[in-house]
């Protein structure tokens, strides 16, 4: 069986529509930064953030309060790195192909939420 990509616009299309809702409205003063933060195998009981009252983790929850904090989240695959490759392409796993933690290499098709945000203008980085 063979599966084809779906169009690049609706593969990107979470990046582009917040990438344009950034723009809208009134210019927003100094600098704005989107702030994606990744915990591998966390169960959100077990953050203040999530109401967890003996945990101190005074980052994640100023972070919480200030901006959005998911309190629902789905995977097509329970593994980290397919999870992670969805999340930053908007591809689930049938059509981005990675199903496991192994060796990987995302093919040059793929356009990655840090591609779209760098053609917008913004700067990207990475901590691993």
């Amino acid at each position: 069986m063979r599966f084809s990509l779906p169009s690049p616009v609706l593969r990107i299309l979470p990046a582009l529509l917040l990438t344009a809702l950034a723009g809208c409205g009134e210019p927003l003063g100094p600098a704005r930064s989107v702030i994606l933060v990744t915990l591998d195998t966390t169960r959100a009981d077990r953050l203040a953030g999530y109401g967890r009252p003996d945990v101190r983790t005074p980052t994640l929850d100023a972070w919480a309060r200030s901006g959005a904090l998911a309190a629902t989240a789905v995977a097509d695959v329970p593994l980290t790195l397919p999870s992670h490759v969805t999340l930053f392409t908007g591809m689930p796993a049938l059509y981005h192909g990675v199903r496991t933690n192994g060796d990987f290499r995302l093919g040059d098709a793929a356009v990655t939420l840090a591609e779209t945000f760098g053609q917008a203008g913004w700067e990207t980085s990475a901590v691993v």
